[in-house]
């Protein structure tokens, strides 16, 4: 994905990234009511949208990050289904699937050999004041799968099998996302194996405020209209919140 479609990480990147896994964890659920038929076809589908965003997105001359965030959004409905059959059709206990997705995840990273990391470290010496994007390549969409997958089972595994509730991991959760974004204020922000933990993390949060939206004692608004809601936020904060310029 090219440079100008994507967004520097910061306080930004990860306020979207939350309310982004909120609306993509409804809309698979919203996809699975709607589309008849097996994972597969689904999957295929999602696939296909995901295709068509890179496409456009190749012949856009733009400066704008829509078509990261769209991808993001897709991606994690689709990890949201993957994960949802892996526990409720394949029987995967979720202590298992959680600690088997973090094995998958490193051995992604480590496999794939991304250049995000050298490029971070470029940005942070060449562009000082400014904060690093991620490369986009295939690499980081490998890993973003893979850990949007692993956010989703780690918020169930908070949630049900240690009987923390919808709002007991997103508290949880919460707290140690804010603790780490802050411990990355002081050190060095850049460093790979931090962004793909606060990933993690941050998917696993909004997984969490995603089922409080629907079914949450407070709040409970149902599918359809947490969709609305969550989708309309999003919207919001790409028109209205715009990402700061990289100094050249």
């Amino acid at each position: 994905m090219d440079e100008r479609h994507v967004p520097p990480v910061g306080l930004r990147y990860w306020i979207l990234f939350l309310v982004t896994s909120v609306f993509g964890s409804h809309m698979s659920d919203v996809i699975m009511t709607v589309i008849a038929g097996s994972l597969g076809r689904q999957i295929l589908l999602l696939a296909v949208g995901l295709l068509a965003i890179f496409l456009a997105e190749r012949y856009d001359r733009r400066t704008s990050d829509v078509f990261y965030w769209s991808a993001v959004i897709v991606v994690q409905m689709m990890a949201n289904r993957l994960a949802d059959f892996s526990v409720l059709q394949l029987g995967i206990n979720r202590i298992g699937l959680v600690a088997g997705l973090i094995i998958l995840l490193v051995t992604t990273l480590i496999m794939s050999r991304s250049d995000e990391t050298r490029l971070f470290s470029k940005l942070a010496l060449e562009r000082p004041g400014a904060a690093a994007k991620p490369m986009a390549d295939v690499p980081h969409w490998l890993g973003l799968f893979v850990a949007s997958i692993l956010g989703s089972a780690a918020a169930d595994l908070a949630a049900i099998t240690f009987r923390l509730g919808s709002a007991g991991a997103a508290l949880v959760v919460s707290i140690v996302v804010i603790v780490l974004l802050y411990l990355q204020r002081s050190s060095r922000p850049v460093r790979l194996h931090a962004f793909w933990l606060t990933t993690t993390l941050v998917r696993a949060d909004g997984i969490s405020f995603g089922d409080l939206l629907v079914k949450g004692a407070y709040f409970h608004l149902g599918l359809m209209v947490s969709a609305l809601v969550s989708g309309v936020t999003v919207v919001a904060l790409l028109v209205c919140w715009r990402p700061p310029k990289s100094p050249v």
